[in-house]
């Protein structure tokens, strides 16, 4: 038999049943369908279980609260399993989960109880059960990712350079507003200038030969200018290399 857009297959996923359930649903029917409808246009329908009419079927596998039902010769045979062993599913799959206990009309902390008990206790959090019910409240029914649109992490380094000698006052939130990206990607690429905030300016982090020999002529200069080195003791001197 020709398979159509909603039936399901016994190529497809979780995900792929979920969604397949709720179009169906959609389309009139009450509830989400049992194996025997599942099966029910295969050339060899199958003997189920009743308690395999699982929250989250597979075709193939499916998972019921402490067991697996693998078909086998066209029977449901019982298998134990460990409940504390997780399984290995993506965030959409998690969500498309979310989504079908939603339209249970269950409550978050229910759902999370739900999917843990059969995914594997730690595969979800109220928190993360809490946020997607409160998005699909709100009628954004949308499971991917969607693109960042962030604030770019680079950043115009000779643009930040010329800032910042026209004025080594400015702060990494006034440089950010300026260059249109975020005062952490402003730190950061100081850091590769070599620049340091000291005394309320941007100053060169490492000194180059040059900066360090001038110190060196300024030093010698005040110590051969006078003979009496008193005064010296009155200087006042910081940390600006």
């Amino acid at each position: 038999m020709a398979n159509t857009g909603n039936e399901v297959s016994a190529s497809d996923s979780v995900s792929e049943i979920l969604l397949k359930e709720q179009a169906n649903k959609n389309d009139g029917g009450n509830k989400p369908p049992t194996y025997e409808t599942l099966f029910s246009n295969t050339e060899n329908p199958i003997q189920v279980h009743e308690q395999s009419q699982s929250r989250y079927q597979n075709i193939g596998l499916g998972i019921y609260r402490g067991y697996e039902y693998r078909l086998n010769s066209n029977k449901i045979i019982e298998i134990e399993i460990d409940l504390d062993s997780e399984m290995k599913l993506s965030r959409r799959e998690l969500r498309v989960l979310l989504l079908h206990e939603f339209r249970l009309g269950l409550k978050a902390t229910k759902a999370t109880s739900n999917i843990c008990g059969t995914m594997g206790k730690d595969v979800l959090s109220i928190r993360t059960a809490q946020h997607w019910f409160h998005r699909f409240k709100n009628g954004n029914f949308e499971l991917d990712d969607l693109p960042h649109t962030g604030r770019p992490l680079e950043v115009d380094m000779d643009l930040l350079k010329q800032l910042i000698e026209q004025d080594p006052h400015l702060t990494t939130r006034c440089l950010a507003e300026r260059l249109g990206c975020s005062h952490i990607t402003v730190e950061t690429h100081l850091h590769e200038l070599d620049k340091t905030w000291k005394y309320g300016v941007w100053i060169p982090h490492e000194l180059s030969p040059i900066q360090l020999q001038q110190r060196v002529d300024a030093c010698v200069e005040l110590r051969t200018s006078h003979r009496n080195y008193q005064w010296l003791h009155n200087l006042i001197t910081g940390d600006e290399k």
